[in-house]
């Protein structure tokens, strides 16, 4: 199957979206929502809606395309300040939701799927709930090589937790704090610090455990990251940045995509070229 068409609207253009949208290697639209019904949407593969901030759009808005596309899925692309959307305002239903931070990941998912299956879970209805989502992941493949993952984790509970998350998808944890240098650096393909915040905890802890173990890619998990904060992150020393929670297909992709990374070209979002205007002219405006 031939690469999937992505048809973009929304605010694509925010400082949350733009580097996502620049580094996309598939043909892309780029066109405001009210111009939607104008387009063949057919011949588009995802359409995908960017949203700055809660309530923006109208559910009658999103209802009528989601009506008119009822073959081409559409997902809410959320940037940072709908975070806390759930809480203190009503999202748009009945289309899936996916954070700014999740994209790569769950794209790459999707176009795995549509190559190899002609379908995506992007495609089931969305009234899926974590039982729908446990039941998907289960069905990982899991990692091919058994890395050696070390974890650093601040306490017995969240290790656990974090290497039964990975052995389920084949990788063979390692608790940092408890390992000796010697044989981390000898075995951990890559390393996992779980944090709450990009607070300066954080910052020691990644200067550490880089001291520790200079050429090992680090990833960090974290709750809700900021684009600043990843950027942050990433002049540190950190590869990739994942959110938590996550789904255990995310956890394992990001694994894979940051093992298989040259080192010196890896970035938060998992790899990709920098935002240009040159690039961001490239795509289709309509």
């Amino acid at each position: 199957m031939s690469s999937p068409r992505l048809l973009i609207s929304g605010d694509y253009w925010h400082a949350d979206f733009r580097d996502l949208v620049a580094r996309l290697s598939v043909p892309a639209t780029l066109t405001p929502l009210d111009q939607i019904a104008n387009l063949d949407t057919q011949r588009f593969s995802l359409i995908v809606v960017a949203q700055t901030r809660p309530n923006q759009f109208d559910q009658a808005t999103i209802d009528s395309i989601v009506t008119n596309n009822s073959i081409t899925p559409v997902v809410m692309l959320l940037g940072s300040w709908c975070e806390g959307e759930r809480r203190s305002d009503t999202p748009i239903t009945g289309v899936k939701r996916v954070f700014w931070h999740q994209w790569q990941g769950k794209f790459d998912e999707f176009s795995d799927q549509m190559r190899q299956q002609g379908i995506s879970l992007w495609h089931s209805p969305a009234i899926e709930n974590d039982a729908d989502r446990v039941k998907a992941a289960q069905n990982t493949i899991g990692l091919e090589s058994e890395p050696v993952i070390g974890i650093s984790a601040l306490n017995q509970p969240t290790f656990e937790a974090l290497g039964e998350a990975i052995t389920s998808i084949g990788g063979k944890p390692k608790w940092v704090e408890r390992t000796s240098r010697i044989n981390l650096s000898a075995s951990a393909t890559m390393i996992c610090i779980d944090a709450d915040s990009a607070d300066e905890t954080l910052q020691r802890r990644v200067q550490w455990v880089r001291d520790q173990v200079s050429h090992v890619p680090l990833v960090v998990l974290m709750n809700f990251p900021r684009r600043q904060e990843i950027e942050q992150l990433r002049q540190s020393g950190v590869t990739t940045v994942i959110s938590k929670p996550f789904e255990l297909g995310a956890l394992q992709r990001a694994i894979e995509t940051t093992i298989g990374a040259d080192e010196k070209t890896a970035d938060p979002f998992l790899r990709g070229p920098s935002f240009s205007k040159n690039r961001l002219s490239k795509k289709t405006v309509e």
